[in-house]
């Protein structure tokens, strides 16, 4: 195993420093794929990272939040009836690369928060490790020519209980959709979740950031996570994805068929009764 130090932890800021999606679809991406027996299927996802404990609570606040502090993960709902979904994200210490194995350390102790979002628009594809979706566009800065935070006098275009609409350097935008969220802030709790959630067919996004505000008054700008032990430590973390597909429903002029054709049996047995 690999621990996360000063090297790994600049490499990862300067990564972060964007929305990007290589490695990061929680089913595509995922360790472990469980059926369950039941019709559901567990997806459980092993490479979750971010920098700093408060990055979800940043993007509560008047100024928004700083998008690099969060990590932005997507999974896509493919049955035409749409899916009953249970998420679950925890604290942990090993992370396991989806690409090649290797297992790193980060530190156990985020307490986390999330948010769901559904694209908007569009499928877009964008190839490579990004693929197509209809979310926030890869290389998506809180800074560009197209929308620019600074100039909206916010510190970041993450929002954490909003719609996120955010840019590319090509000038591609993208806007992902306030579903749910699970978290509160300040919860010293290690683990948060979401269950029985019925989503449509479609692409969504989870994003993933630490809870924690203490010490900050009114959620002053620039948060620098005060009172929280090694504050711009990575933290690492596990998602379980449980997807259960829902029936495809029967359209209505089937139902309407169908009973045309009982009524008209009835008919005809009755007319040969006569």
């Amino acid at each position: 195993m690999v621990a996360m130090g000063m090297t790994a932890l600049a490499s990862i800021q300067e990564a972060s420093a964007h929305v990007g999606w290589g490695n990061r679809d929680l089913i595509l991406n995922a360790q472990n794929v469980v059926d369950n027996g039941d019709g559901s299927i567990t997806y459980e996802y092993r490479f979750g990272s971010v920098t700093g404990n408060y990055g979800w609570a940043d993007g509560l606040d008047y100024d928004w939040g700083d998008s690099h502090i969060v990590r932005f993960t997507k999974f896509e709902i493919t049955n035409p009836g749409g899916a009953v979904v249970d998420i679950s994200v925890r604290a942990a210490t090993e992370l396991t690369n989806p690409a090649t194995g290797e297992v790193t350390t980060a530190l156990g102790d985020l307490n986390p928060a999330f948010t769901l979002y559904k694209g908007v628009g569009p499928v877009v594809d964008y190839g490579g490790t990004t693929g197509a979706h209809n979310l926030v566009p890869a290389s998506s800065f809180d800074t560009t020519e197209f929308l620019n935070a600074d100039e909206l006098g916010k510190e970041g275009l993450f929002r954490a209980l909003h719609d996120v609409t955010m840019c590319n350097t090509s000038g591609q935008c993208g806007t992902q959709a306030y579903v749910a969220h699970a978290g509160e802030i300040n919860d010293p709790s290690n683990s948060v979740s979401l269950a029985g959630l019925f989503l449509e067919p479609g692409w969504y996004s989870l994003v993933i950031g630490g809870n924690s505000h203490i010490g900050i008054p009114l959620f002053g700008n620039d948060f620098t996570g005060s009172g929280i032990d090694d504050v711009d430590g990575v933290r690492g973390f596990h998602v379980d994805l449980t997807i259960t597909p829902a029936p495809v429903p029967v359209p209505a002029a089937v139902w309407l068929m169908g009973s045309a054709l009982v009524g008209l049996i009835g008919m005809r047995r009755r007319e040969a009764a006569v």
